[in-house]
């Protein structure tokens, strides 16, 4: 079912690329511009809309059924850490690689532009340290929830996890009531992949009747750039450290394409965590305990693609207006990216509100951004993929590490059966 619907994703895929470039370049008329408004843009809103609506219960449930899953307390502290662990490396090695390709080809420094008044975006200033680890413990569940504050949303479900597991039996009632919510959740994901074909249509058909290859043709060399890294990340760092801890890149990239091309229609992390979950379980043989846990976890705080964006735009914009950065600098880069990257919203283009933190930080002109913001509407759809990647790749590592992934699933063709659940030992 999933090979069928990869194919149909594709073809829609290219259908919806042709079909708004028809659009694009056909002389203007109302039916034409009343089709794009009210059919295209309406089918591609509602399909969002019935993702995102359970988007934050499947991550709640996810998370508690992940907990629940663990035998002993100390076990969820230890792959929470496994986990943080491997965010910060492949969120580091994306900054580096990113800032290396940039200043080696001196992106963006063939360009002259003189630094405008500043003043247009007005910032109210990065929170400290201090102010984002408070900001993340929620006061009210609920409005948390209804608001989509991923990270309070992951916190709440977390601290009630843990307590149902110190809950003796009553506990274990309440666990069997989130698993069997979890089951229906998971169904009503797979009822709405079935249209997905016709979501993915809709959204690509109207950025291409909108944009058309104008924008990317004028920013070639950023686009190309941008592109390039995120490949560069995906297949050559992800495939290193897959090949370094004894899982074969090759099984990994078979299994997790269809996830990557479905993040890379819809353009949202979190819209593709029950599809990564599936994924994780079915073809990877993570255990549901791990990839329960680790997934959700890692969409709200591991973005790689993201850091790399920040880090070329930057580099970018400070060379278009000839401005130098110091050592200095580049430390508050790399710290802020991290911080940032982490504290962002798997949401279609949020990478370029997070621009505008970084920009302030280092005093680079905000209006750099009209420059990147046409192209970017195609590289988020891009990074979105190389995140979801990464989030399942950091999900296959921790489940080794604890020894809870099934090698005869990972390393199979085509999974006839679902891998056995393995108990953490």
């Amino acid at each position: 079912m999933n090979n069928t619907l990869t194919v149909k994703i594709l073809i829609f895929m290219f259908a919806g690329v042709a079909f708004g470039l028809v659009m694009k370049f056909l002389p203007s008329s109302v039916h034409g511009i009343q089709f794009i408004n009210n059919v295209l843009r309406l089918g591609g809103n509602a399909f969002i809309a019935l993702i995102q609506m359970l988007v934050v219960p499947i991550v709640f449930v996810s998370i508690i059924c992940g907990i629940t899953s663990f035998e002993r307390g100390g076990a969820v502290g230890r792959v929470g850490f496994k986990s943080m662990q491997w965010v910060l490396i492949t969120t580091l090695s994306a900054i580096l690689l990113a800032l290396l390709v940039a200043n080696i080809f001196s992106l963006g420094s063939d360009l002259y532009l003189d630094v405008a008044t500043k003043g247009s975006i007005v910032q109210n200033g990065t929170p400290s340290l201090w102010e984002f680890v408070g900001n993340i413990i929620p006061s009210n569940p609920i409005k948390a929830m209804a608001e989509g504050n991923m990270l309070q949303v992951i916190v709440a479900a977390m601290l009630i996890g843990v307590s149902i597991n110190a809950s003796g039996e009553n506990g274990r009632r309440i666990a069997t009531f989130f698993s069997d919510l979890n089951v229906i959740c998971t169904k009503y994901i797979m009822m709405l992949m079935s249209v997905a074909p016709y979501g993915v249509f809709c959204l690509i058909a109207i950025l291409f009747a909108e944009q058309g290859f104008g924008l990317i043709l004028g920013m070639l060399n950023y686009f190309i750039t941008v592109l390039l890294v995120l490949l560069l990340h995906a297949f050559v760092t992800y495939s290193l450290i897959l090949r370094i801890s004894n899982l074969s890149p090759k099984a990994f990239f078979s299994k997790i394409y269809s996830v990557m091309l479905f993040a890379f229609g819809v353009s949202s992390s979190n819209a593709s965590i029950p599809l990564m979950l599936d994924t994780a379980e079915r073809k990877l043989g993570v255990s549901k305990s791990i990839a329960a846990f680790v997934i959700p976890f890692g969409v709200n705080i591991n973005k790689n693609g993201t850091a790399i964006m920040l880090t070329i735009a930057t580099i970018f914009i400070a060379h278009i207006y000839h401005i130098h950065l110091s050592m200095v600098s580049y430390f508050i880069l790399i710290s802020m990216i991290l911080l940032v990257s982490v504290a962002t919203a798997g949401v279609p283009g949020i990478g370029m509100i997070t621009l505008v933190i970084v920009l302030e930080q280092l005093g680079l002109p905000i209006e750099g951004i009209s420059l990147i913001i046409g192209v970017d509407r195609l590289l988020d759809m891009v990074r979105t993929a190389v995140n979801v990647a990464g989030n399942s790749m950091i999900a296959c590592l921790v489940a080794k590490s604890e020894k809870q992934i099934d090698y005869r699933v990972y390393e199979s063709v085509i999974p006839d059966s679902p891998p056995p659940i393995i108990t953490a030992k």
